[in-house]
């Protein structure tokens, strides 16, 4: 019995331990780690002709080029910045934001000058806007407030694609609400496009219902409270006497519920 521990501990001990029999010897970590790095070169080995025979970035940029239309401008350059190879969709890009500016562009003269233009309801050229950049966008908007007029023709047809144009307008300065120039944007839209839609001459007692100016409300409540006001106050004076006269006792409260209660300097100590 102490034979047989004495053996036992030597052979702990020692520098050299034994493997048990049948079982392969540990490997230090360079050994692993060059049997590794062969084992995977092996693996890949039948790939490697493949990926070298394809040039490269063919297949990113042909999936790029197939996806790229159904993306927003914003997407599709995040996608051409992956790689050298998709950089080729850049002209691609600039294309497109030229050609979405200027067919916004022929649609804010038709709308600007309409004499004998068939004006579409629906917008679709200002529709597209939204895939610009946003100081892009803001820049088109804003000639399109600014420019919008009423056509010189018999309004009780007509009437109709230039209202639902405001409401797009409106829609647009409304999601440029965290915009640097969407106050200037929403004095202009009261001021000038909605002033303008209610410019009906004999034809008002029948065609100005409160349903232009309710569209422009979303855009008065996102206002800081001194330009919420003042352009409530503009609306009191001017638009609301433009409208059939049934429609102004809603239009007068539904102005005072988008600008709000005017906060003083002195409501807290009123309220104590």
């Amino acid at each position: 019995m102490g034979l047989s521990l004495s053996r036992c501990r030597s052979g702990i001990a020692g520098d050299d331990i034994s493997s048990p029999t049948g079982q392969r010897s540990a490997d230090t970590p360079g050994q692993r780690g060059s049997r590794f790095a062969a084992s995977r070169s092996a693996v890949l080995s039948p790939l490697s002709s493949r990926a070298a025979a394809r040039p490269e970035g063919r297949l990113p940029y042909e999936v790029a080029v197939a996806v790229g239309d159904h993306l927003n401008l914003g997407a599709q350059a995040r996608l051409a910045m992956t790689s050298r190879a998709t950089l080729g969709l850049l002209p691609h890009i600039r294309e497109r934001v030229a050609a979405i500016k200027a067919a916004a562009e022929n649609e804010i003269q038709a709308f600007a000058n309409p004499q004998g233009t068939v004006l579409d309801a629906a917008s679709p050229a200002l529709g597209r806007v939204t895939e610009l950049p946003k100081a892009l966008r803001a820049e088109i908007v804003g000639r399109a407030v600014a420019e919008y007029k009423l056509p010189d023709t018999d309004l009780t047809e007509a009437i109709e694609p230039v209202r639902a144009r405001f409401a797009l307008l409106c829609e647009h300065v409304v999601a440029l609400h965290d915009h640097p120039r969407f106050a200037t944007l929403a004095s202009q839209l009261v001021t000038n496009a909605l002033a303008e839609t209610y410019r009906t001459g004999d034809d008002w007692v029948h065609l100005n219902s409160g349903e232009a100016l309710q569209h422009a409300l979303p855009v008065l409540e996102r206002l800081p409270e001194r330009d919420r006001h003042r352009l409530a106050k503009y609306m009191r004076r001017n638009i609301v006497l433009m409208l059939r006269v049934a429609d102004r006792p809603d239009a007068l409260n539904a102005i005072s519920q988008a600008a709000g209660p005017r906060r003083g300097p002195f409501c807290g100590l009123l309220r104590n």
